[in-house]
Parts: structure tokens; C-alpha cells; sequence
């Protein structure tokens, strides 16, 4: 037999192999076995690098691409973010060398989608500039995409669904304006998709997406009732698509989502039992589905989150015991989560607020050394967080909520220089929150809340106490100070009454 055609049989065994080894993975993709088709799915890739580009048919080219495809979101599922980012990176190279080899606008369309998810991954390293990037690239090919052929509907599915992303973004770096004017933008779109083809769950899931990204605006802004009448909008269409597929996994995580921000505003409104029983449905649909699919760290975290939220429903119905067992089960959720992927920024992040809320019951039972250990060990991760991007807000806010803590502990602890320092620098980053946006009620907050703080240790108490009064008057004058701070006001009078 000659060289070339032992090199022929080779390749064509090879391809052979691989496309087996394709639904195997499949196969163990859809009985959640994350590992095997992990396994498999790298194996594929490894077995077109030994055939070579050059010997691969159409149909391998395109099991080429759903491969890394797979591979990209099975990483995501199981929490290794760096190697879904060089799988979707490797999805991108692919797809934009055929753009440039075929004009199917489809292979064009895909590049675009991989931009997206690339953004997503950027987003969860907390490289905000790059994941804009990423999704202002996907913006411009779909927008190329729908002028060339504007009867393709599901482009325009595309388009307003990485528009959610670039609001993401926008709130991320405090930008709520713009962030709210894309979300508009994106469920207009969404609303006309979803009424052509009124039978498409999926069309209706998306609705439900922009209503909860509006709803938060509108709760960043104090506007309350807005943001109930969208969270219960939301909550309306994820029962409805829920009834119709029990056995659908996204649809019931979808309607705990909604249960966790259906609390989230009950808590905001002062009804601290509404909320503990919200919270309590979102966590109880949480734990079937991850009893069935215990890999799956998207659970994993929903998990942690429940358990936090039902610790701050107990908090505020004072029942520290119970708060605290919450807390501290939330917590091991969490650093879980964030030591097994120290670059996903999120559950870094998710890892500071769990340390945080265990340490203000702590505090408040008494054991302030344990509770400053847990404050420190926090401030070491937001503070890595904050100095990584300074143009996430986010970040920043959380940086300013630790020092806060830290202050009050170093007041109780008599270190009035260390208190003063730490009270100083929230406020200093709660101040340029506050001037960046002023419709912002929850940072007008946030700032009220920093005076308060340090007025404890300021030279002129009754100045910093007077303006953060101020803040309040005009917070409810506005309509922006939720039932649950309405004690502000008389806090702050009976405060300013006791000052010298």
C-alpha cells in the first residue's frame, strides 16, 4: 500500500473514531455526567489535530465547532472558567477563519454568538473592558447580520440578548442610564419576537430576563412599585412555562430566581416573614435540582445564595442562632465554589459576602475577634477585587462596606485612629458613588449610611449628622426611601438632638 494511501486510511479511521467519541460525549452530556464528556469531547478535538485540518470533511468541520462549543459551557457547568475560555477562544479562531473561507452569513452569525459567550467568560474573570469588547464585536456583526437580511428573525433574538450583556456591563460600572436604555431597547425586540411566535417558551423565557433587569433598575432607584409590578411580571411567565415542563430544569431554577427577588423586595418593603417564605420556595426548588445534577456549580451557587438570604430574613426577624446556621452553611457553599476556581471573580466576590454576614452575627453576639478575623479575610479579597478594576462599582461598593465593618469593630475595640482611618476611606468611595449618580437611592443611601458611621469619631459630628439628615429628607421626599429605611429619619433627629 502506498504512503499516501496508508495516510488516507489513517485519517479516515481517525475521523471515524472521533465522531464515535462525539456521541459519547453527548451521550454522557445528557445523563450529566460533566467528566465523561468532558473527556470524550477532548478527545474529539484530539483526534481532528492528529487527521489534520487539511483532511477534515464538512461534517467534521461542523462537529469540530459543536465540540468546542460543548466544551466551552460543560467547563462553565463545572466551574473551571480558564479552560472555557480557551475552548471558546479556540471556537472563535475556528469560526473566523471559515467566515473568511465561506459566505454562509450563518458561520457569520456564529462568530458572532462566540464573541458573546467569550464576553461572558471575560465578565466572570472580572475583565469588564474586554468583555465589553467581546460584546460590542458580537453587536456590530449582528447588526451587519440583520441590515443585509432583515427577515431573519432569530438574529434579532441575538442582537437583543447581547444587549442584555452591554447592560450588564453598564451597571456593573454604575452607568444605570445607559444600562437602562439598552434593556428598553432589548425587550422591545423581545416583545415583538415573542408575538410573532406566542408559542416559543423560549421566546416568552426571554421576556422574563429584561422584565428582571428592569425591575432592578427601577429597585437601584428606589422606585419600588415599578419594580414589584416587573419581578411579579416575570414571576407570572416562568409558573406558566414551569406547569407546562415539571421535568425541565431551567424552567424551575428560572421561577427560584424569581421567588429570591420576589423576596429581595418584600425585604425592602419591611415585610421580614414575606421574605423568609419567598426565600424559603426559591431554596427549596434549588435543592431537588441540585440532588439531581450534584456537578453543577451554576446550583452550586444558587445554593450558597439561598442559604444568605434566608440568613438575612432571619436577621431581621432578630433569631441569631438560626441566622447564623444559615450564614455559616451559605459560607461553606461559597468557599467551595471559590477555592475551586480562585480566578472566577464572582464567587470570590460571593465568598467576601458570606464571611461578612457571618461576622456581623458574630459581632452582634459578642465574639468581635472572631468577627474582625472574618471582616480582615474579607477585606484581602475585596480589596485584591476593587484594585483589579477600579471602574467596577460593584467592587467598590462592596470594598466601602467592609471598611465600614472594620470600623465599627476597631470603635468597639477603643481604636479611635483606626476606626477614624477605616470610616474615612468607605465614605471617601460611598462620596464618589453618590456623585456619579445621584438617582442612584441605593449609594444616596449607602452614603447616609457612611455619615452616620463617622460622625462616631468626626471632629464636628453635628455637620456630617445634618447633611446625611438632608440626604434622607430628600430620599423620601422623592419617593426613593423604602418603607424598610423610613427609621432613618428619626434615628438621625434623635442623634442630632443628643450632639453637643
Amino acid at each position: 500500500m502506498s504512503r499516501k494511501a496508508l495516510k488516507a486510511n489513517f485519517a479516515s479511521r481517525t475521523l471515524s473514531e472521533a465522531a464515535t467519541r462525539f456521541l459519547s460525549g453527548g451521550a454522557a452530556r445528557a445523563d450529566l455526567s460533566y467528566a465523561a464528556a468532558i473527556k470524550d469531547y477532548e478527545a474529539v478535538l484530539a483526534l481532528y489535530g492528529e487527521a489534520g485540518q487539511s483532511a477534515l470533511e464538512p461534517d467534521d468541520f461542523d462537529r469540530q465547532i459543536r465540540t468546542q462549543d460543548e466544551l466551552g459551557k460543560l467547563y462553565t457547568i463545572v466551574g473551571n472558567i480558564t479552560a472555557a475560555g480557551r475552548a471558546f477562544e479556540a471556537l472563535r479562531a475556528n469560526l473566523e477563519q471559515r467566515s473568511r473561507q465561506e459566505a454562509d452569513p450563518g458561520v457569520r452569525r456564529d462568530l458572532a454568538i462566540s464573541h458573546t459567550k467569550l464576553g461572558d467568560i471575560r465578565m466572570a474573570q472580572g475583565d469588564l473592558p474586554a468583555a465589553l469588547q467581546n460584546y460590542q464585536t458580537a453587536r456590530a456583526m449582528l447588526h451587519d447580520l440583520i441590515s443585509a437580511e432583515p427577515g431573519r428573525l432569530e438574529w434579532f433574538g441575538d442582537l437583543a440578548m447581547n444587549d442584555d450583556k452591554i447592560g450588564d456591563v453598564l451597571v456593573t460600572n454604575g452607568d444605570l442610564a445607559g444600562a437602562s436604555q439598552v434593556y428598553q431597547e432589548s425587550l422591545s425586540i423581545k416583545k415583538v419576537l415573542a408575538a410573532n411566535e406566542p408559542e416559543r417558551a423560549d421566546l416568552q423565557r426571554d421576556l422574563t430576563i429584561s422584565y428582571d433587569e428592569i425591575a432592578r433598575l427601577a429597585r437601584a432607584a428606589g422606585q419600588l412599585d415599578n419594580a414589584q409590578a416587573d419581578f411579579e411580571e416575570s414571576l407570572k411567565i416562568r409558573l406558566a412555562l414551569a406547569a407546562k415542563a415539571t421535568d425541565d430544569a431551567q424552567r424551575q431554577r428560572d421561577v427560584s430566581v424569581s421567588h429570591d427577588t420576589i423576596g429581595d423586595l418584600k425585604r425592602e418593603r419591611g415585610d421580614a416573614v414575606g421574605a423568609l417564605a419567598a426565600y424559603r420556595e426559591g431554596l427549596e426548588i434549588v435543592e431537588r435540582l441540585a440532588s439531581l445534577d450534584p456537578d453543577n456549580t451554576e446550583l452550586k451557587r444558587d445554593l450558597s445564595v439561598g442559604n444568605t438570604k434566608i440568613g438575612n430574613a432571619l436577621k431581621d426577624h432578630e433569631d441569631w442562632p438560626a441566622a447564623l446556621a444559615a450564614y455559616q452553611q451559605g459560607l461553606a457553599q461559597a468557599r467551595q465554589l471559590a477555592d475551586g476556581d480562585p480566578g472566577n471573580t464572582e464567587w470570590q466576590r460571593d465568598l467576601s459576602v458570606s464571611l461578612e454576614k457571618v461576622a456581623g452575627v458574630l459581632a452582634i453576639q459578642g465574639d468581635r475577634k472572631g468577627a474582625l478575623k472574618l471582616y480582615l479575610d474579607s477585606f484581602v479579597i475585596v480589596d485584591r477585587l476593587a484594585k483589579l478594576d477600579p471602574a467596577n462599582l460593584d467592587w467598590q461598593r462592596d470594598l466601602s462596606i467592609t471598611l465600614s465593618e472594620i470600623g465599627m469593630l476597631k470603635v468597639k475595640q477603643r481604636d479611635i485612629k483606626g476606626a477614624r482611618q477605616a470610616f474615612q476611606d468607605s465614605l471617601d468611595i460611598r462620596q464618589q458613588l453618590a456623585r456619579s449618580d445621584p438617582e442612584n437611592a441605593t449609594w444616596q443611601r449607602d452614603l447616609v449610611v457612611a455619615m452616620i458611621d463617622y460622625a462616631q469619631v468626626a471632629k464636628n459630628p453635628k455637620a456630617v449628622l445634618s447633611q446625611a439628615l438632608d440626604i434622607t429628607l430628600e430620599l423620601d421626599r422623592s419617593g426613593r426611601l423604602a418603607p424598610r429605611y423610613k427609621f432613618m429619619i428619626k434615628f438621625l433627629k434623635d442623634r442630632l438632638a443628643r450632639v453637643k
